[in-house]
């Protein structure tokens, strides 16, 4: 069964089978828990609330009102990326989010929201196991493991501030590099990928702000 969403006033109500989530009992009531204790200690990440019906869990969120667009060179660019940097320093300990990238943001006018926490990273999505990231954002190691750890949401996050800092157009070729990446372990970093994996959030916005001619192609 596919995930249904409903919109409903300000909230997200999104439906998900029981058994369309690849994890154990524990594994996944710890992340939702964790979800919801987060949402409510940080404002960068909307109030979610996730529930057990039955074979189902409910997850049900708040809507953020968007703002106005945040191009390449506005002066709220640095105090935005640099508020997103230090929640994801700050939350890195405890979850991953696994999907860290310009669709999964929303802009309000003054702080940058992460949003679509999904209550497992692997999922059942069209009759396959899936691991729950955007091609070709997701980490050497982590397509080693077949698993999403921090090191996805670090990739992510570099190409997210590149594009906001710069402009998109930072990867060419996308399924040539997604091929490249898992035959031949393709870097896509200015920097060698474990040296760059060691770097904070906060290090990797600065290192995308003075990478402005960087681009990468399969």
């Amino acid at each position: 069964m596919r995930r249904r969403i409903r919109y409903r006033g300000g909230k997200i109500e999104k439906r998900y089978a029981r058994s369309d989530l690849l994890v154990d009992d524990a594994t996944l009531e710890a992340r939702i828990t964790t979800i919801a204790a987060l949402s409510r200690a940080h404002g960068a990440i909307p109030e979610t609330t996730l529930e057990v019906d039955g074979e189902h869990l409910v997850l049900e969120q708040t809507r953020i009102s968007r703002g106005d667009r945040l191009p390449p060179g506005d002066p709220r660019v640095g105090p935005a990326l640099d508020g997103l940097a230090a929640l994801l320093d700050a939350i890195a300990p405890h979850i991953v989010h696994g999907d860290v990238c310009r669709k999964n943001l929303v802009f309000d006018g003054e702080q940058l929201h992460l949003v679509d926490w999904e209550p497992a990273l692997r999922q059942l999505r069209d009759g396959r196991d899936t691991l729950l990231y955007t091609e070709p954002y997701i980490s050497l190691g982590d397509i080693a493991r077949d698993t999403l750890t921090t090191e996805t949401d670090k990739l992510g996050f570099f190409f997210l501030c590149l594009a906001i800092h710069h402009g998109p157009g930072r990867i060419e070729k996308t399924r040539a590099l997604v091929r490249a990446r898992r035959t031949e372990q393709r870097c896509m970093t200015p920097i060698d990928e474990q040296a760059f994996m060691a770097l904070s959030f906060a290090e990797l916005n600065d290192l995308a702000e003075r990478s402005d001619d960087w681009r990468v192609s399969g």
